[in-house]
């Protein structure tokens, strides 16, 4: 029964994985994913992180969204700064989340101001009109229902996440951790309301 089980995850998990590669070449592609999928601690970003091509290339599914930290202040994207505010009238906070082609990482767009959010290097946030590495995030759901945006950089080997202050304004990236309460954010899908 367990070989069977195993037997139909290992073509499952090849047949994502060669849905999100788009038919480029798999050669090799089956022994690897079998030699990961015997890992207790393989998970969809490790896996789809190694095989799929272009990992900052252009979104497959775009989504209008609001970002709302947990202290109820609204993510919002201005034309030369990132800042956050409790104004849910304001035009800044509706946003679009991109998702990249490897499993959890998404581009934060404004629509309004035509900007992509960006973390450099030193955990700064900036706005900027081209997609690059800085743009990229590694979503993350928390147990609690909340997600949390990680940066593609890394300070000093420690992770760098999107954070805010209590006088809304942006935390720097290497001073927030996975569980500080300034990194949790919940993301307010618009067709819902």
């Amino acid at each position: 029964m367990y070989t069977q089980a195993y037997k139909v995850f290992s073509k499952l998990l090849l047949l994502l994985i060669a849905i999100q590669c788009e038919g480029k070449s798999l050669r090799g592609l089956k022994t690897a994913v079998v030699r990961r999928s015997r890992r207790a601690n393989s998970n969809c970003s490790s896996i789809l992180m190694t095989f799929s091509r272009g990992k900052h290339s252009k979104a497959s599914i775009t989504q209008d969204v609001s970002i709302m930290s947990k202290s109820l202040l609204f993510l919002a994207i201005n034309k030369n700064r990132v800042h956050f505010t409790s104004d849910t009238t304001n035009q800044n906070i509706q946003l679009q989340m991109e998702s990249i082609k490897a499993c959890g990482y998404v581009r934060i767009y404004g629509k309004k101001s035509k900007r992509y959010l960006a973390m450099n290097s030193r955990g700064v946030l900036y706005t900027t009109m081209k997609a690059n590495k800085d743009t990229v995030f590694l979503q993350e759901m928390a147990p609690n229902s909340f997600s949390t945006f990680k940066s593609e950089h890394r300070h000093k080997k420690k992770d760098m996440y999107i954070g805010v202050r209590k006088d809304g304004k942006p935390k720097k990236g290497h001073k927030t951790s996975r569980t500080n309460i300034s990194a949790f954010f919940l993301v307010i899908n618009q067709h819902l309301n």
